[in-house]
């Protein structure tokens, strides 16, 4: 007879193996694009069963203490729900919280509690690598194929829920899965996936022309060359380099255009903005910037200032968004926010280093390299891109709550090396 306690284990294995699948079909299919209802469909099934689950067994996910960086990221969403009451545009800053903040909590919340073995987590890392290859094939096709376009043309995505610059949030840690996965026992198969995923992330890199993806590309090469072998790390940079020179994007690489950014004027406004509301910021919704505030009446007062200041730029140009992590941060949630934000990067590059340094597991300390240098790449782009839409929230989150999970992983080991 199967004793009552083995019958619930096996309720409980089960409950965690549908929990476990739904999760790697959101994370497959939520960097696709025009796939909206599967991906909801996805995510509530994963709400609604998580909801079931916990109601049953409460005390196993009570301890949210033990999970990595929670406290910093309760701390920054209690700070965005704090802006609901003083936010410009309440609909808009509710719906952001909802969609952008709250829905990619429990994301990364799933992320670190469900994956309990190296294999699972080894397993999502390629689900989130195979759907960006699949990404990217889409892309080509449609830059090759259907708008004939050649290849020194800037990519052209054909796709408005990724535009061509938020490409790098998404190829920077699929590109780091893809090195990272290489090992001497994997089969010719295996090594010609991950071989074919990586010359295509290499070549959009290439057509994106945008400097800040380019920039990370180079960083994860780097990390990864000489994390392997420092020896032949300094040829690869150059051939890098090399190949990356032809590149038209160098020509943007001069000091007129540096300057002539629009991106200076665009961070001028949005420090402006930032002085009006400095703690609390305008509100947690991205298009609070361009639709509830007068942006015409700030670019008079930096232009204004400009003349008075030594330099001069000729022209002060409006974007719609403020096309800058921190400067989005510093707008939409205030300095406590972006205070707050920076101490959920510090965390997670504290947890990673800590990992990192351990020589006794080489698991943890390519994996933990790995998602620090995506993590860094994302942050890279970040700086200079949009970054309140849902490919970057994906990515961060993603690559957050993995690099979380290997903590978890870690102190497992360890409680069990103890018990031993």
């Amino acid at each position: 007879m199967i004793s009552d306690n083995d019958l619930c284990q096996h309720q409980h294995s089960r409950a965690d193996q549908i929990l476990f699948l739904l999760l790697c079909g959101f994370v497959f299919f939520a960097p696709l694009p025009n796939l909206t209802t599967i991906k909801e469909g996805f995510f509530y099934l994963l709400l609604l069963t998580f909801t079931v689950v916990a109601l049953f067994r409460f005390r196993e996910f009570l301890p949210f203490r033990r999970i990595p960086l929670v406290t910093p990221l309760i701390m920054f969403s209690l700070w965005a729900v704090v802006g609901l009451f003083f936010t410009l545009d309440f609909a808009n800053t509710w719906h952001d919280l909802r969609s952008h903040l709250l829905v990619y909590l429990f994301f990364y919340f799933m992320l670190v509690t469900l994956i309990d073995s190296k294999k699972r987590f080894e397993l999502v890392s390629l689900l989130f690598l195979s759907s960006v290859f699949f990404l990217s094939l889409y892309v080509l096709y449609i830059h090759f194929y259907l708008h004939g376009v050649g290849f020194q043309d800037k990519i052209v995505t054909g796709i408005p829920e990724i535009p061509v610059n938020w490409l790098g949030y998404l190829l920077c840690p699929a590109l780091a899965v893809g090195l990272w996965s290489f090992k001497k026992q994997s089969t010719i198969a295996e090594k010609m996936f991950l071989v074919s995923c990586l010359c295509v992330f290499v070549v959009l890199f290439y057509m994106t022309q945008s400097r800040a993806s380019i920039a990370a590309f180079l960083l994860i090469v780097v990390v990864f060359a000489f994390q392997r072998d420092k020896r032949a790390a300094l040829a690869l940079v150059f051939v890098c380099m090399f190949v990356f020179s032809m590149n038209p994007v160098v020509k943007r690489l001069t000091k007129e255009k540096i300057f002539a950014n629009i991106r200076g004027s665009q961070f001028l406004i949005s420090y402006e903005i930032f002085k009006d509301h400095p703690i609390v910021g305008v509100g947690y919704g991205n298009q609070i910037y361009s639709s509830k505030i007068d942006l015409q009446s700030y670019r008079k007062k930096v232009s204004d200032n400009s003349k008075k200041a030594p330099t001069k730029r000729s022209s002060f140009n409006i974007l719609s968004d403020p096309h800058g992590l921190f400067p989005s941060l510093l707008v939409r949630t205030g300095i406590v926010g972006v205070m707050l934000f920076v101490g959920i990067v510090i965390g997670f590059f504290r947890n990673c280093f800590r990992l990192a340094s351990n020589k006794n597991e080489f698991f943890f300390r390519k994996w933990t390299t790995c998602m620090g240098v995506s993590f860094a790449g994302v942050l890279l782009i970040a700086f200079f891109e949009p970054t309140g839409n849902h490919v970057f929230q994906m990515a961060f989150f993603t690559v957050l709550g993995l690099g979380g999970n290997l903590v978890v992983l870690a102190g497992h080991q360890n409680d069990s090396d103890t018990v031993r």
